[in-house]
């Protein structure tokens, strides 16, 4: 600690001299905790937002952002010292680092390789350099997780494995506990199945969540201690009394193949019945253009090579990614999935997801997700799940709320990155819709025109910002077919798309004037056909301004009354409408815009005086939005 006071009173020194930005590194560094007695313990948390631009000053922009390690802070400050010519306080930084984590880089990268670890049929074991190491680097990545779902399910999963306590991990089975965190966080498509799957041996697990937090940008530090605590101490000395079936314990192609045989000679049933096995569903083996069931031919293959360890029974591993498919790839067969053999196709019904699941494989829950062997995305909207999903339209662009059901909604989960891929590459998705007391069908394929921020309710009801992603139904695969209502929009919307998820319109209560100010500032930049440019963030803030002006009312002057009834937000049924269409030059502005109920609106559209109610209703725009306004600045200098 002496050391670490001395240090604090070098640091005061060179934020006296304000020389050449020191001094905005120096309130960096005491930021994350060098100004205290005790900041040792606090170097092993995240930063906190600073809600300041300096470090950008200083040529060190990444330094800002919330929830940067801090131990990457103070190593990236050591290197920005030692560029900058501050030769003492790089030097001090760096006896500092390797004085209080002997052994950690101080350069900031990946330390391992997830994919090189190949644990069937081994031990881990604890090689870490005291019984508690692995406790600060969990500690940390629990940390850097909170707040997103996904790589807390990994960390949790992680922890399940036995990364919570020292000493021996055997290579054993998963329980299969439905009840706990890792079986949940899978059936609800936060986990991917490959990180826990009940059954299997824990080693390929453990490397597939190492692989998966890397994949969600963990910190690379606390990644590769845990990684030289556990992963670096693979022994493959397991005792023959110890010693278990494993699909790990196939390595020899031939065996393979002589199963294969015995598969051809005795046919498909009689060779399922010999070895206890039920007929594959999603992954196949495929050699010599036939197909045969992937878990099967790993046991018999087993049992040809290994004739003095147990036999495989079905229950004791998956015909998956995790078990019989990585064996046999690994081996150098292939194997295809139902999805590749035969992908869904329009038309196709299936009675709920679970059914979906057991025929193409993947995850039962998730509404946006991938099919094993397949790159396609498919796209779940049910009219009876909790999120705000506009019905779906064959011919106008609909509304699909993204991934995630509580808490702040991401691009990075998975769901949503998926459909940002679609959006970029200008892709195609199947898309598939359940009915009130239907079943789901894959209707249609659509594309992302564009996304925006919103605002919503997560499952736990708070306020939150969500995704708004704009759908649009395609006439295939191929991009080079689609027309130009689709293609125009698409790349006019790329133009205006957003990053930032704290727009008004995606606030839970904001002023009509704000919606207006984001409006305005968008602008109405017109096409060569004379129609506005779209711009989905304006159109959101637009459409959230007068709903905020209505107060939930329909501004209709005819209106008889509109219906009591909630929609499944909670909220009064109205619809936004353009008074003059877009098409025919409308502007996308509140002063054009209305809330009307069901009836009002189909008077305003389909009336035999449809042309007198838009003129009416055009008045009736502007009175209210100059009323908004002028309520807005009262509200403002009171």
């Amino acid at each position: 600690m002496d050391q670490l006071r001395d240090m604090h009173a070098y640091l005061k020194l060179i934020d006296a001299a304000k020389n050449d930005g020191a001094d905005t590194m120096v309130t960096l560094l005491t930021h994350v905790g060098w100004n205290k007695p005790d900041g040792l313990l606090s170097i092993h948390k995240q930063t906190n937002p600073t809600g300041r631009n300096a470090f950008s000053e200083i040529g060190f922009p990444e330094l800002g952002p919330t929830g940067v390690p801090i131990y990457e802070v103070i190593a990236r400050a050591t290197t920005w010292s030692t560029e900058h010519g501050f030769s003492r306080l790089s030097d001090e930084l760096t006896g500092f680092l390797a004085e209080t984590w002997p052994g950690r880089p101080n350069t900031v990268e990946s330390g391992f390789d997830p994919a090189a670890l190949d644990v069937e049929g081994v031990q881990l074991r604890y090689r870490g350099p005291t019984p508690d190491a692995y406790k600060v680097p969990l500690g940390e990545l629990r940390a850097w997780a909170t707040g997103n779902t996904a790589a807390l399910a990994v960390v949790s999963a992680l922890t399940h494995h036995g990364w919570a306590r020292g000493g021996e991990v055997p290579c054993r089975a998963t329980n299969s506990i439905a009840s706990n965190s890792s079986a949940r966080a899978v059936a609800a498509g936060d986990l991917p199945a490959e990180c826990y799957a009940p059954g299997e041996p824990t080693g390929p697990q453990l490397a597939a969540s190492m692989a998966a937090l890397e994949a969600l940008g963990a910190p690379s530090g606390p990644l590769k201690e845990l990684w030289d605590c556990y992963c670096g101490g693979v022994v493959s000395d397991i005792s023959p009394a110890t010693s278990r079936s494993t699909p790990g314990s196939l390595t020899k192609a031939e065996a393979v193949l002589e199963a294969v045989e015995e598969f051809r000679s005795l046919g498909r049933n009689t060779f399922l019945d010999k070895y206890g096995f039920a007929v594959s569903r999603v992954y196949f083996m495929s050699l010599d253009d036939q197909l045969f069931d992937t878990k099967p031919i790993v046991a018999a293959a087993l049992a040809i090579e290994r004739p003095d360890l147990p036999p495989l029974k079905a229950g004791d591993f998956s015909g998956g990614l995790s078990g019989a498919v990585r064996v046999l790839e690994k081996l150098g067969f292939e194997v295809v999935t139902t999805a590749q053999i035969s992908p869904p196709e329009l038309g196709d019904t299936f009675a709920n997801r679970t059914e979906i699941a057991e025929h193409f494989g993947g995850d039962k829950v998730g509404g946006v997700i991938t099919f094993p062997g397949e790159q396609v995305v498919n796209v779940f909207s049910d009219a009876e799940s909790p999120y705000a999903d506009d019905p779906p339209s064959l011919t106008e662009p609909f509304g699909y709320r993204g991934a995630g059901l509580s808490g702040p909604q991401k691009l990075a989960t998975r769901g949503n990155a998926a459909l940002e891929g679609v959006r970029t590459r200008r892709e195609a998705a199947r898309f598939w819709y359940r009915a009130p007391g239907g079943v789901f069908t894959c209707q249609s394929w659509v594309t992302v025109l564009g996304r925006a921020w919103v605002s919503g309710k997560g499952q736990d009801s708070f306020p939150r910002p969500e995704i708004q992603w704009m759908l649009q139904v395609v006439p295939g695969t191929d991009s080079a077919t689609w027309p130009p209502h689709i293609t125009e929009p698409q790349a006019e919307a790329a133009a205006t798309t957003e990053e930032s998820s704290d727009p008004p319109e995606a606030k839970s209560a904001p002023t009509y004037e704000e919606l207006v100010d984001r409006v305005d500032a968008a602008g109405q930049s017109k096409g060569p056909s004379g129609v506005v440019k779209t711009n989905y963030p304006r159109s959101v803030a637009a459409r959230r301004a007068v709903l905020v002006r209505c107060g939930g009312k329909c501004e209709s002057p005819w209106c008889t009354g509109a219906p009591g009834e909630l929609n499944r937000q909670g909220e009064p049924i109205l619809d936004v409408d353009h008074i003059k269409d877009l098409a025919a030059g409308g502007e996308d502005l509140p002063r054009n815009m209305v809330a009307l109920c069901p009836n009002c609106h189909a008077v305003k559209t389909r009336g035999t005086n449809a042309v007198g109610r838009r003129k009416q209703l055009l008045a009736v725009a502007a009175a209210a939005h100059q009323a908004a306004l002028s309520a807005s600045f009262d509200v403002s200098i009171s």
